[in-house]
């Protein structure tokens, strides 16, 4: 709904519609960049650098969700 009516309010100011003005503005230029080797480069490297993190992130967070969880189990289970 909220989608429509921004679709809605951009195609009546500009006179575009929401896809050509985000082909125009965000696509075309993000084409341009990868045309380059520095740019394959620069994006194989952030590839692997987010991968990274996101599995230690990942594991870290799980962690101590369930470390946390399970001490709090173990702590109910001696109250009791």
């Amino acid at each position: 709904m909220c989608v429509l009516f921004l679709s809605f309010v951009i195609t009546k100011t500009t006179g575009s519609s929401l896809n050509d003005l985000i082909s125009m503005y965000i696509q075309t230029p993000l084409l341009g960049l990868s045309q380059g080797i520095f740019s394959v480069i620069l994006i194989s490297f952030l590839i692997q650098l987010f991968w990274f993190f996101w599995i230690t992130w990942t594991q870290c967070i799980r962690e101590w969700i369930f470390r946390g969880y399970i001490n709090q189990l173990y702590l109910q289970m001696l109250i009791i």
